[in-house]
């Protein structure tokens, strides 16, 4: 129906009242709705739609539609090229279980299940394992999103899967080539380390000598280090470590490393202080790689801070896990490095930095431990050149049954904006 310049929709239901001798209807009665809204909604509704399997179906980068059950609603036809099956086929006979490496899928639903639970997250990102249909396994980038679904009553899931499998082969072998090399130096590094010693004993060295062989030792060491960091760090990338997780005192934890890093301050000019929010902290970690995730964060901090200046340990609790921060005054990271503070082999480029040498894998390995024991790493910088490096320890189940009371309004927050994801609020800085 037109009116004016414009069309109406018109919804109308109507019955016949009379009829003639051949039962052809002649007077109706009925009633007539102006539907033009819902209707110019319904196509809307339609043009998204369409938009939307336009975007799913021609997108460069595998996409999926998905059920909390994990059975494919959509998938175009990048995902399909990529696992080998017909699009229909894996909308209507496969799972997202029957693609991914089962301790993939297994670890990926626990994660996002945790994620539902704890913070209300709308997206999860991971580098998981697909199985094609001849039986290659390929390594995917997955983003996958969710919104809930009024009409299902449950959560739908959209997948996007881009095929990285290219980048880690690469990567695996640069890390097999970074191991060799580094196995191989570690056999004559030890004997030469070794010689260095027995000579530094001689009586009869002369003055000259002896600096030379001072100078050799230093270096010899400092290869040493280095060579230990390669070690570690591959062996933490390529999951080879075992972590021997335990419920630990944090307090008896930061005791002990404040005791054995003080040397290395007093060495750099600085002092250690350790400063404890909460005490009788359980955390459930290993507690030799606490340590070492510790020992990389305070070296750290004692070669980036002013000389006589003090580098300060603090830890509390905070909901299920125990926090603990490292800061130090000193110069501030280049805005253009903060990004790729935790990558490995990365050191900020200037005089000030690089004159203090080191590999550059010390706050990666600790990203790596810290990660790898389900804690979350980050830091901040603040006007007054202070910087804070702080990770999280999840409690043991005895301490988080503990049942406290909730802090006081007046209790002083400071929230620090990390390079990774971050706990909601912290408390006592």
């Amino acid at each position: 129906m037109q009116f004016g310049t414009g069309w109406r929709w018109m919804y109308s239901d109507a019955m016949p009242i009379a009829r003639d001798e051949n039962g052809r209807a002649t007077r109706l009665i009925g009633t007539q709705v102006g539907i033009t809204q819902l209707r110019h909604a319904r196509n809307a509704l339609e043009a998204s739609e369409a938009q939307f399997r336009a975007v799913l179906e021609d997108a460069p980068v595998c996409m999926a539609v998905m059920d909390e059950r994990g059975s494919f609603i959509g998938v175009n036809g990048a995902l399909a090229q990529l696992c080998g099956y017909e699009a229909s086929v894996l909308r209507n006979e496969v799972q997202l279980s029957d693609l991914l490496v089962r301790r993939d899928f297994v670890q990926m639903s626990r994660d996002v299940r945790n994620q539902q639970r704890k913070d209300g997250g709308k997206t999860y990102q991971d580098q998981l394992r697909l199985r094609t249909r001849n039986g290659e396994v390929r390594w995917g980038l997955f983003n996958l999103s969710w919104t809930y679904d009024k009409n299902r009553s449950e959560n739908v899931y959209i997948a996007q899967i881009v095929d990285i499998t290219d980048q880690k082969r690469l990567e695996q072998i640069k890390n097999e080539f970074v191991a060799t090399v580094s196995h191989e130096l570690r056999t004559p590094l030890t004997s030469l380390k070794g010689a260095l010693g027995l000579l530094e004993v001689e009586e009869e060295v002369p003055e000259s000598a002896a600096r030379l062989l001072e100078i050799a030792r230093v270096n010899a060491d400092r290869l040493g280090a280095i060579v230990n960091d390669i070690l570690d760090l591959e062996k933490i990338s390529s999951g080879d470590v075992r972590f021997e997780f335990g419920d630990t005192a944090l307090d008896d934890l930061i005791a002990d490393t404040v005791a054995l890093m003080e040397p290395v301050a007093a060495a750099q000019r600085k002092t250690l202080v350790r400063h404890a929010g909460d005490h009788g902290i359980l955390v459930h970690f290993d507690a030799g790689r606490i340590r070492q995730v510790l020992s990389h964060l305070v070296s750290n901090a004692c070669k980036f801070s002013d000389p006589q200046t003090q580098v300060t340990l603090r830890y509390e609790r905070q909901k299920d896990c125990a926090i603990i921060y490292v800061e130090n005054t000193g110069p501030l990271v280049p805005e253009g490095f903060r990004a790729q503070m935790f990558e490995a082999f990365t050191q900020a480029d200037g005089s000030d930095t690089r004159s203090k040498g080191g590999t550059g894998l010390g706050l990666n390995i600790a990203r790596e431990i810290v990660k790898r024991q389900g804690g979350q790493i980050g830091f901040e910088q603040f006007a007054d050149r202070r910087t804070v490096f702080w990770f999280t320890c999840p409690l043991s189940e005895m301490d988080a049954a503990v049942d406290r009371p909730a802090l006081p309004p007046d209790a002083p927050h400071v929230l620090y904006t990390a390079s990774t994801s971050k706990p909601e609020s912290f408390r006592g800085l």
